[in-house]
């Protein structure tokens, strides 16, 4: 199935051919049925090892600031629901540029990531690595992105460290498309 031609117009999902975005958060969707709901994102919090308080604080933020943006309708959804057809209009200015407009991975900016704030020879990135791409990514107009920006690489980080607190750009890889959070879930054949 093509791709929306125009950026606005939103990706089909479910689909044969989901976009990586869409894969991404597609795990946290138990049901299936192209809604994230704030059950969902409690229960993927937790099982990726955050306490019950920080799933519950994440789930507010995450869906307060994110569900009305994914609508396909004015009104704001009253369970505050993520419709996964929308979810590359989250994206925000502060970003890595880890995605395309539309959620597709651009490889060659994350590729490119490792090149310039990590260490190409190991293919790894330490948390001050990550530090430093968060703030040359910031967009002074964009506050609340730079935040949630702040957030998501260090969430990767916290997800993804080995034991020398180093994050491998495969992980990395994996995380972004979510790969992990299937096989974290358990729940790899119900990719869609």
């Amino acid at each position: 199935m093509p791709l929306p031609r125009v950026p606005s117009e939103d990706a089909p999902y479910p689909s044969k051919n989901p976009t990586d975005l869409q894969k991404h958060v597609a795990a946290f969707d138990r049901d299936g049925d192209g809604f994230i709901t704030v059950p969902d994102t409690c229960w993927a919090l937790q099982k990726i090892g955050v306490s019950w308080i920080g799933a519950i604080i994440g789930c507010i933020v995450v869906h307060l600031f994110s569900s009305y943006v994914t609508q396909e309708s004015w009104l704001p959804d009253p369970w505050f629901r993520i419709r996964i057809a929308g979810v590359h209009r989250i994206m925000h200015a502060s970003s890595a540029g880890t995605f395309r407009q539309r959620g597709i991975l651009d490889p060659v900016t994350f590729d490119s990531l490792f090149e310039m704030y990590g260490n190409p020879s190991e293919e790894t990135m330490t948390l001050q690595q990550v530090l430093t791409m968060w703030k040359n990514s910031r967009d002074m107009h964009d506050v609340f992105g730079t935040l949630a920006n702040l957030g998501e690489w260090f969430g990767a980080w916290v997800a993804l460290k080995g034991k020398d607190g180093k994050i491998k750009k495969e992980d990395l890889r994996s995380l972004i498309i979510g790969d992990y959070f299937h096989k974290a879930f358990g729940n790899a054949k119900k990719k869609p």
